[in-house]
């Protein structure tokens, strides 16, 4: 009985202490040194796609200008709590394909669960 008294604790212990991180998406988007070369009114749609790669999303508004989306999402588990962040960045294009604006952003979750949800992860 002792034996198996132990084995658990020896489980109990070793999930607490378990921990992990991953990231998906474009780590480029949190470089300050490429998205400072990105300079409204003169950088183009192609100098953008070289320095980031192709955009996750693309939308059209009705005055014909373009949105790129990109995002990066890091994950960390340690233990039975969890942590999501989101960056995100935004580029508006005029209709003549230059940079019109830019905008970062994040957005965050964190519990404590031992398996997020769907529609948390």
């Amino acid at each position: 009985m002792a034996a198996n008294t132990r084995n658990m604790v020896l489980v109990a212990v070793s999930l607490l202490l378990c921990s992990c991180a991953w990231t998906t998406g474009n780590p480029l988007i949190v470089k300050p040194t490429v998205i400072q070369a990105i300079h409204p009114g003169s950088t183009t749609m192609a100098t953008v796609e070289d320095s980031l790669g192709p955009p996750d999303k693309k939308s059209r508004s009705t005055a014909d200008e373009e949105t790129w989306e990109y995002s990066r999402t890091r994950y960390s588990v340690i233990a039975a709590y969890w942590e999501m962040q989101t960056d995100i960045l935004k580029i508006l294009f005029s209709q003549d394909g230059k940079v019109k604006d830019i905008r970062q952003g994040n957005m965050g979750r964190e519990g404590i669960s031992f398996w997020p949800s769907t529609g948390e992860r």
